[in-house]
């Protein structure tokens, strides 16, 4: 058994693991208006997020494209298997309640850490695209609301107006 071990490291090839480590911040929310309309995630939701954004479709599509990994392919068959392949490859894991590991396995110490880094930078874009439309999503609000309380303050105005005009009159007929 153990020669047969030894033999068999020697005739597999080698593979390379790449990790990148991400430490995942609360959100500090500068503007107290936009305090009251974010919700508050749980770490197991952000790593669940974190989990379906990195081994998403689209995001293992972008990979292919961004490192051209996709470039001997010949079939929509094969270029489904290399996804798949990849999601089989990629290890994400929560280490502390803010620290995630994304890990790439792979058999060439460059690709492997290509790989990993492109997986770390797809998640930073991705997460930015994200805070960017929720912040736009608060702003929208925001507007909202501003454009409702100047109608109402323009209806009160209008209204007090109404009320002395007919003090006025009440008060030239008498």
């Amino acid at each position: 058994s153990l020669v047969l071990s030894i033999v068999a490291c020697f005739m597999l090839p080698p593979t390379w693991q790449s990790s990148a480590i991400i430490l995942v911040e609360e959100e500090k929310i500068i503007n107290p208006l936009i305090q009251n309309l974010a919700v508050s995630t749980t770490a197991a939701q952000r790593m669940q997020s974190i989990r379906e954004i990195l081994l998403g479709w689209n995001s293992l599509v972008e990979l292919t494209k961004k490192l051209n990994l996709a470039k001997d392919v010949q079939s929509q068959v094969q270029f489904e298997n290399l996804v798949l392949g990849l999601r089989r490859s990629i290890d994400v894991r929560m280490r502390q309640p803010n620290i995630i590991q994304i890990s790439y396995l792979g058999s060439s110490p460059q690709k492997t850490q290509l790989v990993a880094k492109t997986l770390t930078d797809i998640l930073v874009e991705q997460n930015m695209q994200s805070q960017t439309k929720e912040t736009d999503v608060a702003i929208n609000f925001i507007k909202e609301q501003l454009a409702i309380y100047k109608r109402k303050i323009k209806e009160s105005e209008i209204s007090k107006l109404q009320e002395d005009l007919k003090k006025l009159l009440v008060d030239s007929t008498e």
